[in-house]
C-alpha cells in the first residue's frame, strides 16, 4: 500500500524547469526522497539509519558481501 506521507522538506530549481522538486516525506517513521514526483527515490527508517530500507538498496550493495573487510570512508 502507498502512502504518501507528511512533506518535511521541499527544494524547488528553478534553473532547468519549474516543476522540478526535491521533497522529503516521512509515514511510520520511514523518511523518503522524492524526486519531482510522488516516486520514492530512496528512504531511511529514522530510528535505523543504516539498516537499508529498500530492496533496491540492499541488491547494489550486495556486492559488499563478497568483500572480506569494507573500509569506510
Amino acid at each position: 500500500m502507498l502512502r504518501i506521507g507528511a512533506k518535511i522538506a521541499r527544494s524547488i530549481h528553478r534553473k532547468i524547469f519549474d516543476s522540478n522538486s526535491v521533497d522529503v516525506s516521512e509515514v511510520d517513521g520511514i523518511r523518503s526522497l522524492h524526486l519531482g514526483n510522488d516516486t520514492v527515490q530512496s528512504a531511511m527508517r529514522v530510528k535505523s539509519p543504516y539498516a537499508l530500507e529498500l530492496a533496491y538498496s540492499r541488491g547494489m550493495m550486495g556486492f559488499c558481501c563478497f568483500r572480506k573487510k569494507l573500509r569506510m570512508c
